[in-house]
């Protein structure tokens, strides 16, 4: 089943194995710290393009284009509060280890993984009808004035640790391509 996620049968193993070991020492080193260390990142990024690179032109070049994207657009969300930064370039290296079009796919399973560890966090927290009045707001003034509220900022203990969503979302993904094919969302 690994034969086909991913590239071959090794590229699409080591993509796996790369991916999952950059998640984990991510989503720990997040859940202690709040941040994503650039050790880890910039690494993950080059492994990714040599993995790339094996399977062959085609592959090197999608995995370029997603690294290329992610480095455009992850500065915007970066800017508007989204993510931080190392989220970002954890998303770029996982994101072209999967290449395209499954980076889309990793992507949107993160988000659902983020809303998930988002709506835990604000149950745990206590903060759940206050974290849905927000959304609620934030809903309404995309919708009226077209424009995003600018995200406060949060003490150290208010943000996700979201190289788990990250993380999770690479294992849905995995999954989804391997062993379970029934995760697949099919839009």
């Amino acid at each position: 089943m690994i034969d086909s996620a991913f590239g071959g049968q090794v590229t699409g193993l080591a993509a796996i194995v790369v991916g999952t070991g950059a998640c984990v020492a991510a989503a720990f080193t997040d859940l202690r710290t709040r941040r994503v260390p650039n050790w880890l990142t910039g690494p993950t990024v080059l492994l990714a393009l040599a993995l790339a690179a094996v399977r062959g032109p085609g592959a090197l070049e999608a995995a370029a284009l997603v690294v290329g994207v992610g480095l455009l657009l992850g500065p915007l969300a970066h800017t508007a509060g989204v993510l931080g930064g190392g989220d970002i370039k954890l998303l770029i290296g996982i994101g072209a280890l999967v290449g395209f079009p499954d980076c889309v796919w990793l992507l949107l399973y993160t988000a659902l993984a983020g809303g998930v560890l988002a709506l835990a966090a604000s149950l745990a927290r206590g903060r759940l009808l206050a974290v849905c009045r927000g959304a609620v707001g934030q809903l309404s003034a995309v919708m009226i004035t077209h424009r995003v509220i600018p995200a406060r900022d949060g003490k150290a203990d208010d943000r996700l640790p979201y190289a788990v969503a990250i993380a999770a979302g690479f294992a849905v993904l995995v999954l989804s391509k391997t062993y379970l094919p029934g995760l697949r969302v099919h839009l």
